[in-house]
């Protein structure tokens, strides 16, 4: 009977997160793609994320 459960649970899970990535899949496609550009410019330049957010800042900041 435990083994029944916990198949259950585990199609119950799969299914949810099934339909969560369905949902969601174009948020998860832009955060893969950004942290791979903050990656890229962190092992190639050694540019953190804080810096790159600070020179977004400066400029939005510079336009307004």
């Amino acid at each position: 009977m435990e083994i029944v459960l916990f198949l259950a649970t585990i199609l119950i899970i799969g299914l949810v997160l099934s339909w969560f990535f369905k949902v969601t899949a174009a948020t998860l496609k832009n955060g893969a793609i950004i942290a791979i550009i903050l990656l890229v410019l962190y092992v190639g330049f050694k540019i953190t994320p804080a810096e790159v957010w600070e020179q977004i800042q400066q400029i939005f900041q510079g336009k307004r």
